[in-house]
């Protein structure tokens, strides 16, 4: 499983943005060499989960504090699918982050349910 939360940055943006604990937007338009590349899964048993759609806005720390959240209330029961509704709804229900779309794939064939949290 991978949780993919980066967007493309120069060394300055990133050090800026590294630094920050506010929600702001981390930079989207900055010059990106592999603009016209995106991420496909060709490993099969792989779920991805991406903070935002490519080009999307994507406010740091929502998204992997709510999926956070979803893998330590992990029991046994709840599929990864159901985590990242859950945790995508989260999103669009914080106030200034409506427009952050989450996004996931999977090449997974059988239903990926963690099991429960260690407390």
């Amino acid at each position: 499983m991978l949780l993919q939360a980066c967007q493309a940055a120069d060394d300055a943006q990133l050090a800026k943005y590294t630094a920050s604990t506010s929600h702001d937007p981390a930079p989207t338009s900055l010059s990106d060499p592999l603009s016209n590349q995106h991420i496909t899964l060709t490993r099969p048993h792989t779920v991805l989960l991406l903070a935002t759609v490519r080009g999307g806005v994507a406010y740091r720390g929502v998204f992997t504090g709510a999926m956070a959240d979803e893998f330590r209330s992990a029991d046994g029961k709840k599929d990864i699918y159901a985590m990242f509704n859950s945790a995508a709804a989260e999103v669009a229900a914080t106030p200034g982050c409506e427009n952050q779309d989450p996004k996931f794939e999977s090449t997974t064939k059988k239903t990926l349910i963690l099991p429960p949290a260690r407390r």
